[in-house]
Order: structure tokens, then C-alpha cells, then sequence
């Protein structure tokens, strides 16, 4: 058996505590198909029963329901249009409340960066005064699927970011009365002068 050198044995153990502490900051990644997931965001998501692969005979089923044009009636719990007030919230909290609906499955390919960037293109101002612009959020319906497979009931919401752009998602029941706000009354006075 070979003796180290004191001064290599320190080098050695020093370079092992640098790998040890990169590999601390480095979060837990799993591959999900083509995707990289953490851990924590999978924990998150582990607390609802999904299905990530559904059975071949549900798929043909409603493969079969698209092509007849009938998959609508294969929803056990049916979406329900809804009249609930149109409230407001900033991009910067909106995006807050997507990270919980991404980690919920919900609004699975939501590119954040993407949709800053469109923002501010759409209203022509830079991505830090995005960041401040207010969104106005409609819900549409109730939706109680994920994956083509049942989950918690949540809303289905339109979210116009200018004048002339809009887009749909999904957002959990919670955070809409939680963290909108309802609409002002400068907004609502400017809709009733536009009507």
C-alpha cells in the first residue's frame, strides 16, 4: 500500500468537497420523455393520481370519438360555461400563478420567457415594463382534465395581454379568487363607453 502525499491528499479532498457542493446546487433532474423535470416539481404533481400513460383501449376510444367528431361525450365530469366576473392581475403575479398551474400539469408546454417576450412585442414597451402591464382574465368554463385524464376541477380562462391579443389557460380554481383582482372601475367605465 502506497502513502499519500499531505499536500496531494488535501488537493484530492478539496477537489471532492467542490464536486459535492456542485452537485448540491445542481437540482435532481428526471427524464420524462423529452423533458428534464426536478424533483421537487414532481412532488408537487405526485399529489393528484394522473395517468401519464393512458391504456391503448382509452386512446383508440378516443381516437375513434375525434374522428366522428363525438369527443366531447367522453367526459365523465362535463365542462360547464361560467358568468363569473372578468378580474385583472399583473404579468408578474400571473406568471407566479402559471408556475402552480404548470406544476399541476396544467398548461404543460407554457413558455414563460416566450410569452414575456410576445407581451411586451404586443404593447410595444421592453420585458421589465411587461413585467408591470395588467392582464384582464375571463374565466370560460370549468375543465376536469389533464392528459386525457380526469383531475381536480379548475377554470379555463381567456387572459387578453393588449387590445388586440389574448390567449387561453388553465388556472386553478384558488388562484383565480385568490389572486386577481376585480376590475377597476376606470376599466369598467372605458368597456361601457366602447359599447
Amino acid at each position: 500500500m502506497r502513502k499519500q502525499n499531505p499536500q496531494k491528499a488535501k488537493k484530492i479532498a478539496a477537489k471532492r468537497a467542490r464536486k459535492a457542493a456542485a452537485q448540491k446546487k445542481k437540482p435532481n433532474l428526471k427524464h420524462i420523455g423529452r423533458k428534464m423535470i426536478s424533483d421537487d416539481v414532481i412532488q408537487r404533481t405526485q399529489s393528484f393520481e394522473r395517468q401519464i400513460e393512458p391504456s391503448t383501449e382509452r386512446v383508440q376510444r378516443y381516437l375513434s370519438a375525434v374522428m366522428n367528431n363525438t369527443a366531447h361525450l367522453l367526459e365523465t365530469a362535463p365542462s360547464k360555461l361560467l358568468d363569473l366576473p372578468i378580474k385583472t392581475i399583473t404579468l408578474e403575479k400571473f406568471l407566479q400563478v402559471n408556475d402552480a398551474s404548470v406544476a399541476k400539469s396544467f398548461n404543460r408546454t407554457f413558455y414563460k420567457y416566450a410569452f414575456v417576450q410576445e407581451v411586451g412585442r404586443a404593447n410595444n414597451v421592453s420585458q421589465e415594463e411587461a413585467m408591470n402591464l395588467t392582464l384582464i382574465v375571463q374565466p370560460l368554463m370549468t375543465h376536469s382534465y389533464r392528459q386525457m385524464t380526469e383531475c381536480e376541477t379548475h377554470f379555463r380562462c381567456s387572459i387578453q395581454y393588449s387590445p388586440s391579443h389574448e390567449a387561453i389557460f388553465d388556472m386553478t380554481i384558488d388562484d383565480y379568487e385568490r389572486a386577481c383582482s376585480d376590475l377597476s372601475f376606470k376599466y369598467q367605465h372605458e368597456e361601457e363607453e366602447a359599447a
